[in-house]
This record gives C-alpha cells, sequence and structure tokens, in this order.
C-alpha cells in the first residue's frame, strides 16, 4: 500500500472511531416588556437533555432551574412542546395582577402524552410556579370575555383510551383559569362551549357506528352532566341501542356511570 493510500485509509478509520462531536444546545426565547423568559435544551435524537427554564426581569435573573419533570410522569422525559418547531415560551396576562404570568409548555415524549406547562408569576420580588398536566389534549389560550385575561381551552384527559381506542376517544371541553397561583375549572362557566362539543359530537354519531360508538356517547354524557341536564345524559345510548349502534348497553351504561362519579362528573337520580 502506499504512502498516500495509508494516510488516506488512516484518516477515515479516524473519522469513524473519534467520538460524535456534543450535540449543540437549542434555545427558546421571549421578550415583553422587562420580562424575558429562555428555554434551552439539547436534543439527544430520542429526547431531550439539560432543559434548562430562565427569566429575567429589570435586568435581574429571577428564575434560572431545571424545567419541572410531568406530575403524572415524573419518571418520563421532558422537553419542549413543540420539538423546536413552534413557540414553547408564552408571556401572557393570566389574572387581575397587573404583571403577566410566563408559561413554558412542555412535553414527555411519546406517541402520545403528555403535555404540561410550568406557568410562573410574579409575586413582587420572585416567580412562584405551578405545573399543570394537561394529557393528550394539550390547550389553546382562550379569552371569550376580551378582557386581556387568557384562560387555557383544552379537553378532559381521563377519557383518553377509557372507552375505546386513542382514535376514536373524544376528549369533553375543559377551560381552565389561573387565579391566585392555582388552576381553577372553570368548564361550567362556558355552556357555549359545551353545546358547541354535543353538536359537532351529533354529527359525528353516524360515522363513529364503525370506529366504537362508546367514545362519543360517554363525552356526550359528560357534556350533558357539565351543562346540568342529568335528564339528557343519557339519551344519545338509547338511541345508539335503538339503531343497533351499541351491544350490551346496560353494562356500558354501569361502566360510564362508575367513570363519570370517578371523574366529579354528576350521576342523575335513578327514574
Amino acid at each position: 500500500m502506499g504512502r498516500g493510500a495509508l494516510i488516506s485509509l488512516l484518516v477515515v478509520v479516524g473519522a469513524v472511531l473519534a467520538p460524535a462531536a456534543a450535540a449543540a444546545a437549542n434555545t427558546e426565547t421571549a421578550t415583553v416588556g422587562n420580562v424575558s423568559a429562555e428555554l434551552s435544551y439539547t436534543p439527544t435524537g430520542i429526547g431531550y437533555t439539560g432543559v434548562h427554564v430562565k427569566i429575567v426581569r429589570g435586568g435581574s435573573t429571577l428564575v434560572d432551574q431545571a424545567a419541572a419533570l410531568s406530575p403524572s410522569c415524573p419518571e418520563c422525559g421532558t422537553g419542549p412542546a413543540y420539538g423546536g418547531r413552534g413557540n414553547s415560551i408564552h408571556i401572557v396576562q393570566l389574572d387581575s395582577t397587573p404583571d403577566a404570568e410566563v408559561v413554558f409548555d412542555l412535553y414527555t415524549g411519546g406517541a402520545h402524552c403528555c403535555f404540561y406547562s410550568q406557568i410562573f408569576a410574579f409575586n413582587g420580588t420572585s416567580y412562584s410556579n405551578v405545573v399543570h398536566d394537561f394529557g393528550d389534549p394539550g390547550y389553546s389560550f382562550f379569552d371569550p370575555e376580551n378582557d386581556g385575561q387568557s384562560k387555557f381551552r383544552s379537553g378532559d384527559p381521563r377519557f383518553a383510551y377509557a372507552f375505546g381506542s386513542f382514535a376514536s376517544t373524544r376528549f369533553p371541553p375543559q377551560i381552565w383559569r389561573f387565579s391566585g397561583g392555582q388552576m381553577l375549572d372553570v368548564t361550567r362557566s362556558y355552556p357555549s362551549v359545551i353545546q358547541a362539543d354535543i353538536r359537532g359530537l351529533k354529527r359525528q354519531f353516524n360515522k363513529f357506528k364503525s370506529l366504537g360508538i362508546k367514545p362519543l356517547l360517554a363525552a356526550n354524557a359528560a357534556d350533558r352532566f357539565l351543562l346540568n341536564q342529568p335528564n339528557a345524559a343519557f339519551a344519545l345510548i338509547r338511541k345508539a341501542k335503538h339503531k343497533g349502534y351499541l351491544d350490551r348497553a346496560g353494562k356500558f351504561t354501569r361502566k360510564l356511570e362508575r367513570f363519570l362519579i370517578r371523574t366529579g362528573y354528576e350521576i342523575p337520580p335513578n327514574d
């Protein structure tokens, strides 16, 4: 082998044996007024490491820490909610205090579940935070009053897989308001959202004959309880049974009742 060929071979072997270069850290930022927020993370190919949140206010760093783990799956990984393809930081007014909150959107990884957010609120001298799990549905901001105080519009993640496949699962709406450092379920305060969900479920009724009707029936019953309409809660179940879409309706109804009790929905009185 000639000297030139030997050198070329050694270069190739060295390139193969050399350790892979460390992946570069990514950083997302957002700034509103005198508040800047930063979410940094390093992709590993199968997830992320070094997921870190930082908040600077008026030139002073008040938050500089590892991002929170998922409350529902602390053993899972964590990373930016949109994999670096979207904005995972929001500086947004959530309550009536004069200072906007900082919301970091995170994700555990995997095909399904879970989106969660770490929400920081300024208390005059420092930031406190709360972590809220939105599960599979995630959320969008929602301000129907146009009062500048955004709510979180989501769906009830407890319905995932409860009555069928994930593809056929329908999530009853959930609306959350941040107040006093807590997330409050205010869904019942928005009946128009619940009514719109019921109309959407009705439009899908015949389609779900092939997908499996139970997830749709469960979501409709939950919606009716949210509207305090107990007599209508199981009407769609009776319709599905009459049309031949639902076998063993009694067994399904009993399972649904137990589920709705466990998850905090009201149950109608026995006829």
